[in-house]
């Protein structure tokens, strides 16, 4: 049921039959966003989803129980490992596709921040390289002005020092 009310809203669905085959397919497929039961063969939800929330790779991934354990301890202990929702069952299409649709809007938006944040961070390194040779530039410019400005007054030193032996020289002669 839940399959075909995804297809009729356009999602792409693919599904697994147990906790182990879950987190094959969390490996294996690029999803967008994880429905999970929690009552399961193999693994139950609270350990597949743990699971996942350490993965670097899938860390972002938003989790979603679908699950009858809807005790407000089996809330709590689904948000510990890292679920931001939780939807009790008998399911309600209309609440399984809002929230399905808000999680993946989020998701979208969150991905496009920090795609967003990846650039900025490039445009701010880049202006801080070209920051940092303008700066070095300037410090060059500002090295050869100090050597040209000391030659300068060598020359000057030599030509006054010069004009003076010969003022002397000139004086011995007249």
């Amino acid at each position: 049921m839940l399959e075909g009310l995804l297809n009729e809203a356009q999602c792409q669905v693919v599904s697994a039959s147990g906790g182990r085959a879950a987190i094959d397919m969390v490996a294996s497929e690029q999803l967008d966003l994880i429905l999970l039961d929690v009552v399961m063969p193999e693994m139950d939800g609270y350990q597949v989803c743990r699971w996942i929330k350490r993965q670097a790779d899938y860390v972002d991934i938003p989790v979603i129980f679908l699950t009858v354990k809807s005790s407000v301890k089996d809330e709590a202990r689904g948000f510990e490992v890292g679920v931001v929702d939780y939807i009790a069952k008998p399911l309600s299409p209309p609440v399984v596709l809002a929230r399905v649709k808000n999680h993946l809007e989020l998701k979208d938006s969150r991905d496009k921040l920090q795609n967003y944040i990846g650039v900025l961070e490039e445009d701010v390194q880049a202006r801080t390289r070209n920051l940092v040779a303008e700066i070095e530039s300037r410090k060059e410019k500002e090295k050869l002005l100090r050597l040209q400005e000391a030659e300068v007054r060598e020359i000057l030193d030599n030509v006054l020092v010069g004009g003076l032996r010969r003022a002397k020289v000139e004086k011995l002669f007249v």
